[in-house]
């Protein structure tokens, strides 16, 4: 339960100087999307696409300061492949001996998330073989290649809609480099970004006129969170 406040003692002169990189980072990102949305064509999707994986590489190996979740995934797939019990019925906290629990904000609850998230977890835990390293890296490149598919997604949605290539490449800039959103679904390696893709498959599938597979995507979506 290693967080950014205990990282940095809670000190005033931490929080001023993450406060400052906030500002920058949504600084030079609004002065991105500016390049991107009236550079007449100069910066190609290719671009935006190759260095949103560069963000993406360089957070799969941040630790995830502010938010524990990714250590609950963990938990409820070792559950699941390891101890071959239901993660919606024990907690993990009922496995006192396992190394992940003193990692838990939330030990002695049962998964919240949807079967189809859950199986996964169980994937990956059968994967990993209890390395904690592994598996949080496992679920960090799970969430950044689900954050850079949601991005073409996104670029797919847009074109289609407006038939500008420059404003679809535009949006998928907007989506790719945010901020908030790189730190939120790399950084913590939330699963939001895994469901939002199931959600993003729906809009498209709408916008082309495949009604019958929109429900279906988001209920995939709704399985996962």
């Amino acid at each position: 339960l290693l967080d950014l406040g205990k990282i940095t003692g809670y000190s005033w002169v931490s929080a001023g100087l993450y406060l400052a990189l906030i500002v920058a980072l949504y600084g030079l990102y609004g002065f991105g999307y500016r390049l991107v949305a009236w550079g007449r064509g100069t910066v190609r999707l290719s671009v935006v696409m190759l260095f949103g994986a560069a963000l993406c590489l360089e957070l799969v190996w941040v630790y995830p300061a502010t938010a524990a979740d990714v250590f609950g995934y963990v938990a409820h797939g070792r559950l699941l492949a390891l101890h071959q019990v239901n993660p919606f019925v024990v907690a993990p906290g009922e496995f006192p001996a396992d190394p992940i629990v003193p990692f838990l904000a939330f030990a002695n609850e049962p998964s919240p998330y949807g079967p189809a998230w859950v199986l996964l977890n169980g994937g990956l835990a059968q994967i990993a073989r209890g390395n904690l390293l592994v598996e949080v890296l496992l679920y960090k490149s799970v969430a950044a290649l689900a954050h850079l598919a949601g991005a073409g997604v996104v670029f797919a949605i847009a074109r289609r809609l407006c038939g500008d290539t420059q404003r679809a490449r535009a949006s998928a800039y907007l989506y790719a480099w945010n901020p908030m959103v790189l730190w939120e679904m790399v950084g913590n390696a939330h699963n939001d970004g895994v469901m939002m893709l199931m959600g993003l498959a729906a809009a498209w599938l709408f916008v082309v006129r495949r009604d019958l597979l929109v429900l279906p995507a988001l209920v995939v979506g709704a399985l996962i969170k």
